[in-house]
Order: structure tokens, then C-alpha cells, then sequence
């Protein structure tokens, strides 16, 4: 009975796993708000002005999204952002605004919880430690890309997120990057047999004793001869 209760657990475990996986979270989604400080340097001189920027989808048409891959248009040419159906391990080749190649690879992944609500993580060790939260962004650029824009804007370049709104509603803040990784099994209830119930060898419910045979009751079992 508790082997037949253990595997219908796992295969309940499974399923959801799947789920979760497939649960895609899309970045560029209506009424979404990044808000990002900046640095902006006056007429290329040492005059430095920290500010906080707002960008929507609306303020970035340049940026398109096909189911888990976000792509940034460069004069015409369609350049690859975020790719965030990649697994630990996976190379992720880019080019910059100024047509340089690169690859970088993905360190770790896992998922963390924000306000509720589960997001896939992937960690990228080369090239600075940063990392990419599936429907969020990048780390260091927000809606923008870290690998692709570097800098982001002439004379305007994007430090670090400071928060992502949907509506008036805060889903994310610059902290959530970093949060710890949640385990894939947070809470699992235990499941007691009813008491005195009566169940056959495949673990099937009985509605009566039977006259003859093999039966178990309360983690026993019984023979009907």
C-alpha cells in the first residue's frame, strides 16, 4: 500500500514539475514597466546625473518576442536578447551593437518565488556575473540585454533595474535577482488511508469484505479462506 501511495506522489510530483516548466512567462506583455537608474553623462564631460528611467513596450518597438526568445532589431538585422529556454550548460552565442561576436554560457538554473509567484532563474558566470529572470529581463539592463547592448544608449546607459510593475502592482525588485532558489518540493501533505478502509492488493478501494481472499485493512493484510 505505501508503494502503491509513493508512486502515485512521484507521478503527482512529475506532473507538476512538467507544468511548471511549461508555464512560460512572456517578458513583453501590456502594461508592463521597468524602471531603471541611469547614468548620464552631460556633453561627454564629468558632469554625472543619476536618474531613474521608465521604459514600456510601447518605448522599446525595437524588442520582439517568439515563444521563448526575445529579439532586438539593430538597423534591420535581428539580433538575438534573451533566449530563456536554455538549461545549465548551454552556450548562448551574441552579437553586439557594434557587430562583435561573443558566447557566453549558462553557469546555473533554478527558480525563485517573487510575491507568490515562480520565475525561472539562469545564472551567467563569463563575461560578469549577471543573470536573466524569465519575464523579467536581465539583471543589469531590464528589458534590455546586457550581452546585446553594452552600452545601451549613447551618453545614456542603464545601470540596474530598480523595480518592474504590472499596472500599479511592484512583481519585481532589483533585490528579487539575488533572492535564494526555491526547492522543487516545498510542501507535500501526508496521505493517511482512511481508517478501517478496506483496499485489494492494487491498492483499489473495497466497498465490502470479501468472502474470499486477500485483503488489507489498517496496514495489515488479511486472508478470507
Amino acid at each position: 500500500m505505501r508503494k502503491i501511495l509513493l508512486s502515485l506522489l512521484l507521478s503527482f510530483v512529475a506532473i507538476v514539475g512538467l507544468a511548471q516548466e511549461d508555464d512560460y512567462k512572456p517578458m513583453l506583455v501590456d502594461g508592463r514597466t521597468w524602471v531603471c537608474v541611469t547614468v548620464k553623462i552631460e556633453n561627454h564631460g564629468n558632469d554625472t546625473i543619476v536618474k531613474k528611467v521608465t521604459y514600456t513596450p510601447n518605448s522599446i518597438p525595437f524588442l520582439s518576442e517568439e515563444g521563448k526568445q526575445v529579439f532586438w532589431n539593430n538597423n534591420g538585422q535581428k539580433l538575438l536578447a534573451f533566449d530563456f529556454g536554455l538549461n545549465e550548460g548551454d552556450n548562448f552565442p551574441f552579437t553586439d551593437l557594434y557587430g562583435s561576436t561573443y558566447t557566453t554560457r549558462v553557469s546555473h538554473v533554478d527558480t525563485i518565488e517573487v510575491k507568490g509567484k515562480q520565475y525561472r532563474r539562469l545564472s551567467f558566470s563569463s563575461l560578469g556575473s549577471f543573470y536573466w529572470v524569465e519575464g523579467i529581463g536581465d539583471s543589469m539592463y531590464g528589458p534590455y540585454s546586457a550581452l546585446v547592448l553594452n552600452p545601451m544608449i549613447t551618453n545614456e546607459i542603464a545601470i540596474y533595474v530598480d523595480a518592474v510593475y504590472d499596472g500599479d502592482e511592484c512583481i519585481f525588485e532589483r533585490q528579487d535577482f539575488s533572492r535564494p532558489a526555491v526547492t522543487a518540493i516545498k510542501d507535500i501533505e501526508s496521505v493517511h488511508p482512511s481508517k478501517n478502509a478496506l483496499y485489494d492488493l492494487q491498492g483499489r478501494r473495497l466497498s465490502t469484505k470479501p468472502s474470499k481472499g486477500v485483503y488489507i485493512q489498517n496496514g495489515k493484510k488479511w486472508v478470507v479462506k
